[in-house]
């Protein structure tokens, strides 16, 4: 669904040609409701300007760093519109490579978080993660996930609450819920899944 209209009022800072970047980079942009939609645009000037934006040295042809930086800004800021910037407020650098990274150990990787707030991608494996919104491979929705979880020291997958209520109903949903969806997955993959 999206936005409509290339006409339709845009937020403060963002830049209606950005709408043309998303919809044709974005698959998820093109197919979610146009409330949500301009919830999340409303947090990408704020978070283009928050990061430091990092490009690798390039050997071929080099994508639209404006392009890359609003794709990369809009799948972060999903992840955040119903919760809270301070879910990213330690992130700062992004960094841009022109193939897939290698760690010391020489093993291949689309990208990787740090903790101490900076996230490295290639842009190979950026594009493909944006461009199918069925896969559920999305490099960057699965790195900005780390970064989330990054900002408690716990790095536990649980997201972070404001209230202690709500962290322990949150663990009391995922224990009584865990042994259930561990069976729905073997049933639907024919792979077991590993139980705590």
């Amino acid at each position: 669904m999206a936005i409509f209209s290339h006409m339709a009022p845009v937020p403060p800072g963002f830049k209606p040609k950005w709408r043309d970047f998303l919809e044709e980079h974005v698959a998820l942009y093109r197919r979610m409701p146009e409330e949500l939609t301009l919830r999340v645009e409303e947090l990408v000037p704020w978070f283009i300007k928050k990061v430091t934006w990092k490009w690798e040295p390039w050997v071929g042809p080099k994508p639209d760093e404006e392009m890359a930086k609003v794709c990369v800004s809009f799948l972060a800021c999903l992840l955040i519109v119903n919760r809270s910037k301070k879910d990213l407020e330690h992130f700062h650098t992004f960094v841009f490579h022109p193939a897939s990274l290698k760690d010391d150990d020489g093993e291949t990787w689309a990208g990787w978080a740090n903790s101490r707030g900076y996230i490295e991608q290639s842009w190979p494996s950026t594009l493909r993660g944006m461009q199918d919104g069925e896969d559920n491979h999305c490099t960057t929705i699965h790195e900005f996930a780390h970064m989330i979880d990054f900002r408690t020291t716990a790095t536990d997958s649980i997201p972070h609450f404001d209230s202690t209520s709500a962290l322990k109903e949150y663990r009391a949903f995922l224990e009584s819920e865990y042994v259930d969806i561990c069976k729905a997955w073997e049933k639907a993959s024919g792979c077991a899944a590993i139980r705590k």
